[in-house]
This record gives structure tokens, sequence and C-alpha cells, in this order.
């Protein structure tokens, strides 16, 4: 069975360089800041959106030629987000699933009380968690969602729209009117375009 860890996150201005297992930068597709307000629909947004709970995230595939171990997930903010810390739970999900939809770590982050500038970079720690990795290649989803929903709950994460720009996987979704969200989620909604993402770690 996956533990699940509490775990911490930090905000950076600036993208992540160094120990990088796999990535892909929605500015280096569009060469451009100017898409960032438009980066797609609404149901891709991570949170409450008309009384739905939807997770968002992406999967990706680790080509390394031995396992590795992750040291953490980063996601980039498309819209300033404040939370109001005024006794609210905001409770960020984040559950690491492989392609036969087995859960292999989940964590838990607190978000109550964090304040987001469009642009910025949210960096979730995962512990060093072992992923298998071949040159074959191992697929992997990265799942986000709250674990409680209020009108609060929602997170614009930058993502192009450009189609499979990222050849290793793609965007994934689900909308549920479900409070909480069954955990993790077994073959969520594929698309044609990838979220901006860092997995950092070391083989």
């Amino acid at each position: 069975l996956a533990t699940t860890y509490a775990g911490t996150f930090s905000i950076v201005s600036t993208e992540p360089d160094s120990n990088l297992l796999e990535s892909f930068n929605t500015l280096d597709y569009t060469n451009t800041t100017a898409t960032l307000g438009s980066m797609g629909p609404a149901r891709k947004q991570l949170g409450t959106v008309n009384g739905d709970n939807r997770m968002a995230g992406q999967r990706l595939t680790l080509s390394q030629a031995s396992n590795v171990y992750a040291d953490s997930f980063t996601v980039r903010m498309a819209s300033v987000k404040s939370f109001s810390g005024g006794g609210d739970t905001n409770s960020v999900l984040l559950s690491i699933v492989a392609a036969d939809d087995s859960e292999v770590a989940s964590y838990t982050y607190d978000f109550s009380s964090a304040a987001f500038a469009k642009g910025d970079y949210i960096s979730f720690d995962l512990g060093g968690v072992e992923l298998e990795s071949n040159a074959g290649g191992v697929v992997y989803e990265f799942q986000l969602y709250f674990g409680e929903t209020d009108t609060e709950n929602a997170l614009s994460l930058e993502r192009d729209n450009g189609g499979n720009s990222y050849a290793g996987g793609a965007l994934i979704s689900k909308a549920s009117t479900a409070a909480v969200l069954s955990l993790p989620i077994a073959s969520p909604n594929g698309g044609n375009s990838d979220m901006t993402f860092f997995l950092q770690g070391s083989v």
C-alpha cells in the first residue's frame, strides 16, 4: 500500500534547473508570456468549479536506465490566488499513480494561508520517493486535487494548448460532484495539452 505523507511545499519565482528527471515548460513551447492569461478552459482548473471538485495533473514517462528518487514535483500558476487562512481547510493532495492505477505514494499539503502570484512556481516536496524507471519508459500520473470543496478551493495551473507538445504524456483531468474524490483517480481524462511541470531527483 502507498504511504501518505504530510508534505511541505515552497513558492519560488524561477523555474527549477537542476537534477531534472522530466520536465516540460510551456514558456519554451510558446516562447512568450502573453499566453499565460488564457491557458485553456476552466475545466482544466484544479479545484472547485461550478460545484465540481476537479482534479488536474500530468502523465509523464521516466526513461532513465535505473530507478530514480524523486525529490519534488513543480507546477506553475497561471493566475493570482490567495487563500484567506481564516479557519477554512485547503488541503491539496498529490497522488503518484502507476500505469496499472496503483498508488505509489500520496501527500497532503496545507494551502490554508498560501498566496500565489501569477507565474509563481509551486514545488511539492516528495521526500525522495523511489520510482521505477528503465530505458523502455515507465509511465506515471501525478494527480493533484483538493481534499474538500469550498469557494476558495481553486488554482489555475499553467498549461499549453498546442497539442501533444510533451511527447511523454499529457495533461489529465477529472470532474466530480462528490465533495471528496475517491483517490487515486482511475483512468482520468487525457488530452492534447500539457502542464508546465518539473520533476526533480536523482538516478
